[in-house]
């Protein structure tokens, strides 16, 4: 018969806390209050956290999924600790609701009436907002394979804007771009150009475009959103000029194409 001389009330979420910060000191001791010798799911866990970026998952989102794993398992009780050791002699009980155990309402008013039917429907919206919200996964679509075999759409069509957009008014900055294609399709296939257009095409899909000055280290949302399609062709072609240095000429012009330090104030105001 076990025998307890102690019982004593924790918040799981607060047990939640005391997990999570033994994962993150790392040592036996630590992990000696929580967990018996023989173990592994503590190991598991501490390896999971210790290698995932906060930037993924954070501290607070960590305790809160412990937290909700322990009540989803219906744990109740857990042994407690004597010395930064697992004892049966003492017991703590977690508090804190289920997340699945709702408390049932009684509704007013008999069936099928308006005044049942919008109590039903506020009684839906509320538990709908307490219902844990699932994270949303970072997914960024480049809309082909890796290696790249042909110039993404969303790229090409940034060179087909720009080249109708200027077509009458800047001849010489549409023998430029199309400079850069051409030196675009010539490089595909090369590990580095692969780089570029992930670059290029993760920039095109941000919602706000980003923007960053001279001299900063982070990027701040500009001051108006740029067309995402010739935001990605500006970039694939200032990226070039140094992927590819001698396709392009520098200082003098070259076969009728402008060099760059006359093209980079047209292009970056082309989009």
């Amino acid at each position: 018969m076990l025998f307890i001389s102690s019982k004593s009330n924790k918040a799981r979420y607060d047990f939640a806390e005391q997990i999570y910060k033994a994962c993150l000191e790392g040592n036996e001791i630590a992990g000696q209050a929580i967990a018996s010798k023989n173990a592994t799911w503590l190991s598991i866990l501490r390896e999971a956290i210790r290698n995932t970026m906060e930037i993924d998952v954070t501290a607070q989102e960590w305790i809160r999924g412990i937290n909700t794993e322990m009540a989803e398992a219906g744990i109740q009780w857990v042994p407690g600790c004597h010395r930064k050791r697992l004892t049966s002699r003492r017991v703590i009980q977690l508090d804190g609701a289920h997340p699945r155990v709702r408390p049932i309402l009684k509704l007013a008013g008999p069936e099928g009436s308006l005044k049942r039917a919008a109590m039903e429907a506020e009684q839906r919206m509320a538990m709908e907002e307490r219902a844990p919200k699932k994270r949303k996964k970072r997914i960024i679509d480049l809309g082909a394979e890796i290696p790249f075999t042909r110039v993404p759409k969303v790229v090409q069509e940034g060179f087909d804007k720009l080249v109708k957009s200027h077509q009458k008014t800047d001849p010489e900055l549409i023998r430029h771009l199309r400079l850069a294609h051409s030196c675009l399709v010539q490089c595909l296939g090369d590990p580095l150009c692969d780089l570029m257009l992930m670059l290029a095409l993760t920039f095109a899909a941000c919602t706000t475009t980003p923007s960053i000055e001279m001299g900063e280290t982070e990027f701040r949302p500009a001051q108006r959103q740029r067309d995402a399609d010739m935001l990605a062709a500006t970039m694939v072609t200032r990226m070039l000029w140094f992927m590819r240095p001698k396709e392009f000429p520098w200082e003098e012009e070259m076969r009728g194409v402008l060099p760059i330090k006359k093209i980079t104030p047209k292009i970056g105001e082309s989009n």
